[in-house]
């Protein structure tokens, strides 16, 4: 049930992806805030006085909210796989993978910790994968992980991608829900990110903003759906213009594999989720009786018919 939930996604910089995804109208009908505090890792969970604070600011938006009606979605782990069990590692003389269990047991026990102020409805999410080469040293972040850690590109992925098989088996073990999107971030041919999440901003340690919020909206509103008792009202359309189907509300030229072209005279069934301005946002679209896959489809009201 979520029609009475109030839904908040506590994160770090990386939140942005969900955050580009409320501004791209990707999450409708749900409505989800976002926290984000640049920099928090599931390190500094358990010290309220760690370098960003993170575990204060989190706390202090949820003693304003109600426990029971507060669904917490959670996505940290980033920053402590790309520099923070590196440098724990080195300062004691242990092995990552140890750091790493040990950080994954501290993630459970503020779960558990938030259980105890009443908060029982916690999601946890996957961080999301490296997306730094060795080759990069522009920007500010860039040069700063590379002067403080040694691990290599390869490695760094590959504690991310241990860090989030470990902890989706500690959410089993422990009963807590957990969203893992690591498969749709991953090039199984090279085990790194896939190179159209890269930033193409050199300077920028994010993933491509656009192309990220769409695949976390809809692993996000999955969930929710399932969780949830929300009706999809089922609308049925003809094309009476030459047109497209997007999964952004962005010129068509603008990312052409975010577009599907739509003929005239095209009969199309899909689940009628809102309408803003020129557009309405539809989702499980089908044309001339075959299923599109694509989760978020915008259509240009004008250039439809409904039947």
């Amino acid at each position: 049930m979520t029609e009475n939930l109030e839904l908040i996604f506590l994160t770090d910089s990386h939140g942005l992806y969900m955050a580009r995804a409320i501004k791209n109208d990707l999450l409708h009908p749900f409505n989800i805030k976002v926290k984000r505090m640049n920099g928090a890792t599931v390190s500094g969970l358990k010290n309220p006085n760690s370098f960003t604070a993170a575990s204060k600011d989190y706390e202090k938006l949820l003693s304003t909210k109600k426990p029971k009606n507060t669904k917490i979605f959670m996505q940290l782990g980033e920053v402590d796989c790309g520099i923070l069990l590196w440098l724990k590692a080195q300062k004691n003389g242990t092995d990552v993978l140890y750091e790493c269990d040990k950080t994954i047991q501290d993630y459970i026990n503020y779960v558990k910790k938030l259980n105890t102020l009443g908060f029982d409805k916690i999601i946890l999410t996957s961080p999301t994968l490296p997306t730094i080469t060795d080759d990069d040293d522009i920007g500010e972040i860039k040069s700063l992980r590379r002067k403080q850690i040694k691990a290599t590109y390869r490695e760094r992925t590959d504690l991310t991608l241990y860090f989030n098989k470990m902890l989706k088996e500690a959410c089993q073990l422990h009963k807590i829900d957990y969203i893992d999107l690591t498969e749709d971030f991953l090039d199984y041919k090279t085990m790194l990110c896939k190179e159209r999440f890269r930033n193409s901003n050199i300077e920028d340690h994010h993933m491509e903003y656009d192309e990220a919020s769409i695949v976390w909206a809809k692993a996000i509103k999955q969930y929710l759906y399932r969780v949830s008792d929300k009706d999809q009202k089922i609308v049925f359309s003809k094309v009476i213009k030459d047109t497209y189907a997007k999964q952004l509300k962005k010129k068509s030229t603008y990312i052409p594999d975010k577009i599907y072209p739509l003929n005239i005279g095209d009969t199309l069934s899909y689940h009628f989720i809102y309408e803003k301005g020129k557009y309405i946002h539809v989702e499980n679209l089908h044309v001339n009786g075959k299923k599109i896959d694509n989760s978020y489809i915008f259509l240009v009201k004008k250039h439809l018919n409904n039947e």
